[in-house]
């Protein structure tokens, strides 16, 4: 899963926000770097991310990118179900998507100095430009794509992911729509354990 998905899957108090962006930045045992809440959503990312690599929708959601970008398929639908889950926030969050992200971009603000320096930095620039209410629509789908390319460092064709997007849109959107339920229902029962 993407940004959204993650902090939307969090325990969403500012430190849960964090916590769960923070897994794609940490590796290793994260006991005692960070507060308890902090570590419980890296856990819990690490949680969701093998959930997710490992779910036949999710597989088969995959198999539906191109072969010239096969080796990008999981950023791609790791983006895309992010793309779906905005369309339709309300319906899962029960909350507008605007009202959502700013408490997300404030948590950012907050505790942007557990970020490594790179991330940090661009927190101004994910608030200005409303990064992820972006993901409702495709053209900020497009902007993602170019913007995780060029953050890749060997050269990449990461951007044409957008035509698997519409090439596929109403198969994918059916895959995350079966998807997603199991993944939050996984969570659920992940943090009553």
């Amino acid at each position: 899963m993407n940004y959204l998905a993650h902090l939307y899957l969090s325990d969403q108090t500012p430190d849960g926000f964090a916590g769960s962006l923070l897994g794609d930045f940490v590796s290793g045992n994260v006991a005692g770097k960070f507060n308890g809440r902090v570590e419980k959503e890296i856990t819990m990312h690490r949680k969701i991310d093998f959930f997710t690599d490992t779910n036949q929708t999710v597989k088969r959601s995959k198999a539906r990118i191109s072969a010239k970008l096969n080796r990008f398929a999981g950023v791609l639908i790791d983006v895309f179900y992010d793309h779906y889950l905005a369309v339709d926030f309300e319906k899962y969050a029960g909350v507008s998507l605007k009202v959502f992200t700013d408490k997300a971009y404030r948590a950012l603000q907050k505790h942007g100095d557990l970020f490594p320096d790179a991330f940090r930095q661009r927190i101004p620039a994910i608030i200005e430009t409303d990064l992820l209410g972006s993901y409702r629509s495709l053209d900020g789908i497009r902007i993602a794509l170019d913007r995780i390319s060029s953050r890749i460092k060997r050269e990449n064709s990461l951007p044409e992911g957008i035509f698997d997007l519409e090439n596929n849109y109403r198969e994918l959107k059916t895959d995350f729509e079966e998807f997603f339920p199991e993944l939050v229902a996984f969570v659920q029962t992940a943090r009553n354990d």
